[in-house]
């Protein structure tokens, strides 16, 4: 994660917008891998409150997780227009870990529906 504090040091001073600028380096961290709470420790030792630094992984984590879900119904839409099967649609998503199983079957299940009513 030293690299992005690095990046986001040198990203605040220059950027208009230091909180959008703070908000991309934690969504950015955490698609490397860190988890909110590294994320947040890491402001933490920057001189930020825990609220804030916790606040602002959490916010990174939230629009980190929307783009993630994003990119799996445009997975899920592909297959289901190629009359795929539950499985196929499975087994297309197992690099996704970050989709609980339960989240996925719903998404499916939701899909499925819309494309039977469109």
């Amino acid at each position: 994660m030293r690299p992005f504090i690095f990046a986001w040091t040198f990203g605040r001073e220059q950027a208009r917008d230091p909180d959008a600028a703070t908000l991309a380096l934690a969504w950015a961290a955490m698609e490397c891998g860190a988890t909110r709470e590294a994320a947040a420790l890491e402001f933490i030792h920057l001189g930020w409150s825990i609220a804030a630094a916790t606040r602002i992984a959490k916010a990174a984590e939230a629009e980190l997780r929307r783009e993630r879900i994003s990119y799996v119904v445009g997975l899920i839409r592909e297959a289901l227009a190629d009359k795929s099967d539950d499985h196929a649609i499975r087994a297309l998503l197992t690099t996704e870990r970050w989709m609980r199983p339960q989240e996925l079957d719903a998404l499916i299940a939701d899909l499925r529906a819309a494309a039977l009513v469109a």
